[in-house]
């Protein structure tokens, strides 16, 4: 079985060879979902009553370099509630159903960025060979 420390050391060997025009159309296909999605997560996040929002904390990072890694982060120590916001939680004896904003924006994602990164290669390979 392959743990995941092999898969990213592979990652990062094959990553190491490929030609820089492939590494900067990867990039730039990782920018554009990093944006994106940040943009979608900032419509899909619900505001609540209160003067400070979760909406707020929505930030995007530069992860890894060597790994092209981009990154959006949601939360902060003093607003943690994005999983009861997300599944539900109780408040006394009552259950406070969930709102579904963050899984729905990564299923969303995750089909768009695989199609733009698809694309993005497909092109650049195109301009190469």
């Amino acid at each position: 079985m392959i743990n995941a420390e092999t898969e990213i050391a592979r990652w990062a060997s094959q990553m190491s060879r490929v030609p820089d025009t492939l590494r900067k159309a990867a990039l730039d296909a990782n920018t554009a979902s990093q944006a994106e999605a940040q943009k979608r997560l900032i419509r899909a996040t619900p505001i609540g009553p209160g003067p400070d929002h979760i909406r707020a904390t929505i930030e995007v990072v530069d992860g890894v370099a060597n790994k092209l890694e981009k990154i959006v982060r949601i939360g902060s120590s003093a607003l943690h509630y994005v999983i009861p916001l997300e599944f539900g939680h109780k408040l006394g004896n009552k259950f406070i159903p969930g709102i579904r904003f963050f899984r729905s924006v990564r299923r969303i994602m995750k089909k768009k960025h695989a199609a733009r990164m698809r694309r993005a290669l497909r092109k650049a390979m195109k301009a190469i060979y």
